[in-house]
């Protein structure tokens, strides 16, 4: 009696076995080997061996589904999740908590609340369609990662460092004082001012503190002639009617309560000086643009009493003109302030450095090699020119210069003629000049795409109970421009050494992460992956791992789901209608497929436990012709035991053979090989992709 059973839609026969064992014809298989039948029609009984195995989660075609478990994989997608994490969080949180407010070792007072703190941050410079002359998609990527990484930086900084102001010492958007779009501008101001600065969360002063009076404004003429000056917070700085005039808008906080409300609240002043991006540069200089900024982000030169010191902003954009109407508000302001003795250190905020020599040092923190030369173009200049730095160092006498523009570390020194009484004319108050040094620092960009690897900005603490007027620092001057002379640590370099000693102010670098040393990581990481995943795939196939997995597969899919099959009978028939002898006894139907079942358990259970193969006398098949895909079923015909065996029919379908690699042939030739690779590569891009998105949006929100 022969009986079949339905495995697919197609009569096929086929054996179960294992990368090293050689296939064995239908026709030739003892009673003894283990039984697969196909029928053509289907039955409700259980599934047969092959059925479940390629049917279960252990099936073949299940290693997509547990390749996540490989030991490799879940190396990966620890040391992804460490990456992203370090990479777009805590890098930042890292970097800023370096950073603390310098301190002098003079001053008395232990409480921060009596220092005023101020951030300087130069350079934004925020990429827009000006930087590259990109459009569409590509100018929408290099956007949403420069604003990311300043917004990133700038949050942590405030909710860490908490500083009572910040100052943006020009050059806010890269192509300020090219756009004439109104939209445009607009879109770039809330990029600046809300999506990246967070003006509305964070700013104390929504609006400029200091705007300027416009000659048309007739109620600010009445105002007076005289400039009256409150010592607390300036609340009204007036010019001459003849003079610039600018006023205080809001009365920033200048106690210590005031400012410790302010520091609770996440609140900050917000300062701005304007840059050549932003307004363009000397003879060049665009006036509407001017105009423009002064009406988002206030005058272009005034002076703020800011932590019991004065905070001078002075135009030297303007000023660098030779076309007196473009000079002319920058140079009355510089002739009003030249015209008052200073009652409070001045600090000296210009987006132009001063002159200085071509081989100026500029200390050890610059990251270039290349020295800020004096040289420029039709919108920008390197430095200010020699005449010009020299006035302005004579009229406002700054106890200390900042400045921008040129994106890198910079830190020398100039020299100041100063009044001082003289010794034994206190009573007369005669006084005599004396040459004291005022350094000037360059400061380096806050974005990562302007030139240098590692942006940052400085942390500026003053601290002046005593209404000092000044900061005394002692300098020599040998030089025919009236410039420091090379003293210092790096005397052949013309350095000159920060000062030391007692100060009213003291300030310190604080450097941002390396935006792009982060995405070498992620490409090497990337890189490492595949290599990996590569080699380890490689490996498994070449070692026969896959035959051992399968024979594990197929012992689990026969012990462990005999219960889930319990209730159902068992799968009819074998690969060979094998007719039961009649001298021993008719046995039932179900009998001789209980008999046959246990005889393949048996002979499964007597296959090796080391892998190796269990070779039969039966007529065998070469692995080659099974990876070929060439073995065809043997014909089938009525052999002198009573089995048949039918006609020869059309190759073995692939699925189950062309995975087993021959011996002579190339993992990387296989298509489970590639097909693993492609597993193993999604399951550790299935967790680091979403993880990426998480902390993106969270960085957005």
């Amino acid at each position: 009696m022969t009986r079949y059973e339905r495995l697919g839609d197609s009569e096929e026969e086929c054996l179960i076995s294992y990368p090293d064992i050689n296939l064995v014809s239908s026709s030739s298989l003892s009673p003894s080997s283990l039984p697969l039948l196909v029928t053509t029609t289907p039955t409700t009984r259980r599934p047969s061996i092959v059925q479940r195995i390629l049917q279960s989660s252990r099936g073949v075609w299940s290693l997509r589904a547990t390749s996540h478990r490989s030991t490799h994989v879940k190396v990966l997608r620890l040391l992804w999740c460490l990456a992203l994490l370090s990479g777009e969080h805590v890098i930042y949180w890292v970097m800023i908590h370096r950073c603390s407010w310098p301190e002098n070792e003079h001053w008395n007072s232990t409480h921060d609340i009596d220092r005023y703190r101020v951030a300087v941050l130069a350079d934004p410079q925020l990429t827009d369609w000006y930087s590259y002359k990109q459009t569409g998609w590509l100018l929408t990527l290099v956007q949403t990662y420069t604003d990311l990484f300043m917004r990133r930086s700038f949050t942590r900084l405030h909710s860490t460092l908490r500083p009572d102001a910040v100052l943006f010492l020009g050059d806010l958007n890269d192509g300020g004082r090219e756009t004439v779009d109104e939209e445009v501008r607009a879109q770039n101001r809330a990029r600046f001012m809300e999506r990246i600065f967070q003006s509305k969360y964070t700013a104390w002063n929504q609006e400029p503190v200091v705007v300027p009076v416009l000659d048309g404004d007739a109620s600010k003429k009445e105002e007076g002639d005289s400039k009256t000056n409150n010592d607390n917070n300036n609340k009204v700085v007036n010019q001459a009617v003849s003079g610039p005039r600018y006023r205080v808008n809001k009365n920033i906080p200048s106690t210590a309560q005031e400012r410790n409300e302010a520091r609770r609240a996440g609140k900050s002043v917000r300062l701005y000086v304007a840059g050549n991006h932003d307004i363009g540069y000397g003879n060049n200089l665009i006036h509407k643009m001017a105009l423009r900024f002064k009406q988002d982000f206030g005058a272009l030169n005034y002076e703020i009493h800011v932590g019991n010191h004065m905070v001078v902003v002075l135009d030297t954009l303007s000023l660098s003109a030779e076309d007196p109407a473009i000079r002319k508000e920058a140079q009355m302001f510089l002739d009003q302030i030249g015209q008052e003795t200073p009652t409070l250190p001045r600090i000296l905020f210009t987006h132009v450095p001063l002159f200085r020599l071509d081989t100026t040092y500029c200390g050890r923190q610059r990251e270039t090699s290349r020295l800020i030369i004096n040289e420029g173009g039709p919108q920008y200049w390197n430095m200010v020119n020699p005449t010009l730095s020299r006035e302005i160092l004579d009229k406002i006498k700054p106890d200390m210069v900042f400045s921008g523009d040129d994106h890198d570390w910079c830190e020398i020194g100039h020299t100041v003629n100063r009044e001082e009484p003289v010794s034994g004319a206190y009573e007369t108050g005669e006084k005599s000049e004396r040459l004291w040094l005022a350094p000037e620092v360059t400061i380096p960009t806050f974005s990562f795409a302007q030139g240098i690897f590692q942006p940052g900005f400085v942390m500026l603490s003053l601290y002046n109970p005593n209404s000092l007027a000044g900061n005394n620092f002692s300098a020599i001057s040998s030089s025919s421009t009236g410039l420091p002379a090379a003293i210092g640590a790096d005397s052949s370099s013309g350095y000159l050494a920060r000062p030391s000693g007692a100060s009213t102010f003291e300030y310190e670098a604080c450097m941002l992460p390396n935006q792009l040393r982060i995405y070498f990581v992620y490409i090497g990481l990337f890189a490492l992956s595949v290599g990996w995943i590569l080699f380890e795939r490689y490996r498994w196939m070449a070692r026969g791992e896959f035959g051992k997995m399968l024979r594990f597969m197929t012992e689990k899919t026969i012990y462990d789901d005999e219960e889930k099959w319990a209730g159902m009978p068992e799968p009819l028939g074998s690969t060979t209608a094998t007719k039961m002898s009649s001298s021993s006894g008719r046995h039932s139907e179900d009998d001789e497929f209980e008999i046959r079942i246990e005889k393949g358990l048996d002979s499964l259970r007597s296959l090796p436990h080391d892998g190796s193969p269990r070779v039969t006398p039966q007529t065998q098949v070469s692995r080659d012709d099974v990876h070929s895909g060439t073995m065809r079923r043997p014909s089938r015909t009525k052999g002198g035991d009573g089995s048949v065996s039918s006609p020869a029919m059309q190759s073995l379908p692939p699925p189950m053979f062309e995975i087993f690699p021959s011996s002579s042939t190339s993992p990387l030739l296989s298509s489970l090989f590639w097909k693993t690779v492609g597993w193993d590569l999604g399951h550790v891009v299935m967790v680091a992709v979403p993880l990426y998105a998480v902390l993106f949006l969270s960085s957005m929100l």
